[in-house]
C-alpha cells in the first residue's frame, strides 16, 4: 500500500527511469490513445460475435471479465512499486536505479492547491466537455446497435463492424 507521505507519480516512472527519459516513457506508457482505439476497435466486433453465439449476450460479460481478471493477476505478479521490490531486475540494476533515478529519495513539494484547481474556469470547462462527450458516447453505444438492428435490419455482426468504424472515425476527429 502506498503511504500518503511518499511521493507518487501516476505512471510509476519515478523509480525506474532516468530523469532525462521520464517524459518520453511517461507519454509512451500513460497515453491511452492507442489502447482506447484498439480496445474500441476489437471490443465491439468481438462483442457482436459473442452476442450471436449460442450463449447470447451474457457471454460478453464473462469473456471480458475473464480477460480483466487475467490481466489483474498478471499485473499483481509482475508489478512492483520500487526497483528494490522487483524480482525481475538484477541487483546491479537496482543499485543503478537507486543511485541515478531517485529511488528512495523524498522531495519536499508544495501542497497542491486542489480548491483553486477544482473551481478554475479551465478545469470546469474541461470537465463539462468530458462529461458531454462521455454522455453522447454512452447514448450512441447503447442505442445505435438496437436502432441498426431493429430499424435497418442489419445483423448483429454487421452492427459490430459499423460501431467499430463509427468509433474510429469519430475519435480521430
Amino acid at each position: 500500500m502506498v503511504s500518503s507521505k511518499r511521493e507518487v507519480d501516476s505512471c510509476g516512472t519515478r523509480h525506474f527511469w532516468e530523469s532525462g527519459e521520464r517524459m518520453r516513457i511517461t507519454l509512451q506508457n500513460c497515453s491511452d490513445i492507442f489502447s482506447v482505439q484498439l480496445a474500441s476497435a476489437l471490443s465491439s466486433v468481438v462483442s457482436a460475435f459473442l452476442c450471436t453465439s449460442s450463449q447470447g449476450w451474457p457471454l460478453i460479460f464473462y469473456v471480458f471479465g475473464a480477460i480483466g481478471l487475467c490481466w489483474c493477476v498478471i499485473w499483481c505478479l509482475i508489478a512492483s512499486d520500487e526497483p528494490s521490490q522487483s524480482n525481475r531486475i538484477s541487483k546491479a540494476e537496482v543499485i543503478y536505479l537507486t543511485k541515478n533515478c531517485g529511488a528512495g529519495k523524498k522531495k519536499d513539494r508544495p501542497a497542491v492547491p486542489w480548491m483553486a484547481i477544482m473551481t478554475s474556469k479551465p478545469f470546469l470547462a474541461a470537465l463539462f466537455c468530458q462529461f458531454t462527450n462521455n454522455t453522447q458516447g454512452s447514448i450512441m453505444q447503447s442505442f445505435l446497435p438496437m436502432y441498426l438492428n431493429e430499424q435497418l435490419n442489419l445483423s448483429l455482426k454487421m452492427v459490430g463492424f459499423i460501431i467499430e468504424w463509427r468509433g474510429q472515425v469519430w475519435s480521430s476527429l
